[in-house]
């Protein structure tokens, strides 16, 4: 067993160069990927953030009062909407009261069977 110990440790002494190399590429590649993932979860937690403000940003404006349309009547001092109303509202009566007086025609229905409507 010592024999096997004594090859081993010169075949390592042998490669000694080539096996340090490997070790710094695989520490370095470490490094590297282990800064990307820190940078990724840096700009998600970034992103998120962002993302939230935006949106509570947004629903804020939205919960604003929209000032450009105003959907609200105006008093009308001088009495010129109420005497166009009470005439709209009279003109509806009158249309109303013949509308009901008039016979309404009935149209002739039409035949609903398919076999009917292909003859």
């Amino acid at each position: 067993m010592s024999q096997q110990k004594v090859d081993k440790y010169k075949e390592y002494k042998k490669n000694r160069k080539q096996i340090i190399a490997k070790e710094k590429k695989r520490k370095t590649l470490a490094r590297i990927t282990a800064w990307v993932v820190l940078v990724l979860a840096v700009c998600t937690v970034a992103g998120l953030i962002i993302v939230s403000g935006y949106n509570s940003y947004q629903a804020k404006q939205a919960a604003k009062p929209n000032y450009e349309a105003s959907n609200f009547e105006l008093v009308d001092f001088a009495g010129v909407t109420e005497t166009e109303k009470s005439e709209e509202t009279s003109e509806e009566a009158v249309e109303e009261s013949s509308s009901e007086d008039a016979p309404q025609e009935t149209a002739p229905e039409e035949a609903t069977d398919p076999s009917q409507a292909a003859n």
